[in-house]
């Protein structure tokens, strides 16, 4: 096994930092999404939002279109986390 660098340790926090920002911008994103989502709207149609949205990502993940995957599935998270508190 090679003996770890020290740019090893550098690069590893530097990859923590990047995770956390990603986290705390879905957590963002979602909070607005969801508080942006009308409070009579059905269930019926937030359910086939959130399979619209994940078909989406899905296919934008199969073009490699990475920011808007994660963009879309952002999105249904927020539909999903709706649909949750509305039962």
């Amino acid at each position: 096994m090679a003996k770890p660098t020290e740019a090893e340790p550098e690069e590893a926090a530097a990859r923590q930092l990047g995770v956390e920002a990603v986290s705390q911008q879905l957590y963002a994103n979602v909070t607005r999404y969801h508080a942006a989502i009308g409070a009579d709207v059905s269930t019926t149609e937030l359910a086939s939002l959130e399979a619209k949205l994940l078909e989406e990502g899905r296919a934008a993940c199969y073009k490699q279109q990475w920011e808007e995957a994660l963009n879309l599935f952002t999105h249904a998270l927020a539909v999903t986390e709706k649909s949750k508190t509305e039962m």
